[in-house]
């Protein structure tokens, strides 16, 4: 590896517009919000191939085919360390043809040739904490794109050999052929979250009047929490370990990914990511496995850096917390008890499918989003 001739750390662009509208007056306004916002990365860095063919699948694999992998003479045969991959007797012909034969493998790091494009709009509606209630909810409907981009431990990792969406292109082809949907692309979010002082003690509408002793147990609680929902994010195809090699092993690129199989069949088998975990009643399959195999020959994959028309499943998730204020004789001195709960109704919300092909698992999910229900009961002294 060695600094591309013309490090960069890349351009953003930023497009905002939003309108506000105030309803209500006092204690009882309500804000409405809409907004659109964009976010346009040019020039992003990433891990520039300088060794291989530029789209060694059109110039080298359609012509040459399997005889990249044939050992022929090396003509570089003493002028290069025999210990190394290049500078045996014989060699493939595939890493004879590179751009660079004498050395295995070179790559601009931060060369900047990614990009990304991120467009979302959202609507909001928000009650100002006011007469012990406050309440927001906003919907979020988003579309994230990129090709590459990454710098320091990420760029580290792109440049490894990984067959999805962070990965470099097959057979050194252009940045084109892995621009498409983020990993981490969410089509829809909704949040809300609420405070509410419960009315319950004196001067509340139930209890008002209450005695001393009524008012310690019933009076002094508040509730708050928030939920969100979004969509499933999309998700890539790859390669188990030791296959899909073809390019890497003649030092023409990285992992390919996999390819439809022919002819192709559906392989979306729509059901819920539950019904896909493995050890399920009825387990099905998140998508059908036979709908795809690992590329063969000096073929490339013909699945996308990321799954068309499918995305993991969805995340949910409620969390909840209940607060008693215990007053201690003056207004800043009290006692505040807390009970909170992360994913109160513990649900289970499942992870990606497994991806990797051939595996025993491919197509089921074995893992989980998020975390069980956690509960944390603690009391904080304020003087």
């Amino acid at each position: 590896m060695l600094p591309a001739i013309d490090q960069f750390p890349g351009y953003e662009h930023v497009a905002q517009f939003n309108i506000q509208r105030e309803l209500g007056s006092g204690a009882n306004t309500w804000v409405v919000e809409a907004a659109y916002n964009g976010n346009f990365g040019r020039r992003l860095p990433f891990f520039g191939n300088l060794h291989s063919v530029p789209n060694a699948h059109d110039t080298l694999g359609k012509t040459l085919g399997t005889n990249l992998n044939r050992q022929v003479t090396n003509p570089f045969f003493g002028q290069i360390p025999p210990n190394t991959t290049q500078g045996g007797r014989t060699n493939f012909l595939g890493r004879i043809m590179q751009v660079m034969p004498l050395w295995r493998e070179l790559w601009a790091v931060n060369d900047p040739i990614g990009y990304s494009n991120f467009n979302s709009a959202y609507v909001q509606l928000e009650r100002r904490y006011a007469s012990g209630f406050s309440f927001l909810s906003n919907y979020t409907f988003g579309k994230a794109l990129h090709s590459g981009g990454g710098i320091g431990a990420e760029g580290v990792h792109n440049v490894g050999a990984t067959g999805n969406s962070n990965g470099p292109p097959q057979a050194n082809q252009s940045m084109r052929e892995i621009y498409g949907l983020s990993d981490y692309d969410v089509t829809h979010r909704f949040l809300f979250n609420y405070v509410l002082d419960l009315p319950f003690g004196r001067g509340k509408a139930l209890g008002g009047s209450a005695n001393r002793f009524v008012n310690a147990v019933i009076g002094g609680w508040t509730m708050s929490g928030t939920t969100i929902y979004r969509g499933g994010t999309p998700f890539s195809l790859v390669c188990a370990s030791g296959f899909c090699r073809n390019y890497i092993t003649i030092g023409q690129g990285k992992l390919s990914r996999p390819s439809f199989a022919e002819p192709r069949v559906p392989y979306d088998n729509r059901v819920s990511g539950h019904r896909a975990l493995e050890g399920s009643a009825g387990l099905t399959p998140y998508f059908n496995p036979d709908a795809f195999q690992p590329v063969i020959d000096m073929d490339i994959g013909t699945v996308g850096a990321t799954l068309h028309g499918m995305r993991a499943p969805g995340f949910s998730q409620w969390d909840y917390a209940l607060m008693k204020h215990i007053g201690l004789g003056s207004e800043s001195r009290y006692l505040q008890l807390r009970f909170e709960a992360q994913n109160v109704l513990n649900h289970m919300n499942a992870g990606r499918p497994n991806n990797a092909i051939p595996n025993r698992a491919f197509g089921t999910i074995t893992t989980q989003e998020g975390t069980p229900r956690f509960v944390m009961v603690a009391a904080k002294f304020f003087f």
